[in-house]
């Protein structure tokens, strides 16, 4: 998506999803599945409304742009990739990548929740809260796109 722009996700959306700096990419509750998620610096990902929020991603996923939720919602992200993911900005959800490391954080970041991957690796002056929460995957009818 190019700078500025908006754009809004139905739940099931396949995608690559490339969030330029000032763009805003709104979702509501659901799961959604991409090959790639990578969001620029100042970029948006609205989780609109509460509920759950699942997100596949396969390949790629860089995060230099923020999560905004409202109380109640809770973010799970799934990445299958084998390189590195990384969260510059401060994050509140659960990240699983089996396959592949994770780097936290860039400065001052606040992390809170579960993540769980091959290697991490927490940047300095960052905090990190562990506050796992429970995602009842066999009541959701969730099944990975991916091998896990």
């Amino acid at each position: 998506m190019s700078p500025n722009a908006t754009l809004s996700l139905a739940p099931t959306a396949r995608a690559n999803v490339h969030l330029k700096p000032k763009a805003r990419l709104t979702l509501t509750p659901g799961t959604y599945y991409f090959e790639s998620l990578e969001l620029e610096p100042n970029s948006v990902v609205d989780l609109a409304g509460n509920g759950q929020f699942v997100i596949f991603v396969k390949t790629q996923l860089s995060v230099k742009g923020l999560f905004s939720s409202r109380p109640g919602s809770s973010l799970l992200v799934i990445y299958g990739g084998d390189r590195t993911a990384s969260l510059d900005t401060g994050f509140d959800g659960t990240i699983l990548a089996p396959f592949g490391g994770l780097t936290l954080g860039s400065g001052k970041d606040l992390f809170r929740g579960g993540f769980y991957a091959n290697s991490i690796e927490v940047r300095p002056n960052v905090t990190l809260i562990h506050a796992p929460r429970h995602y009842d995957t066999n009541a959701t009818g969730l099944t990975c796109p991916f091998p896990i």
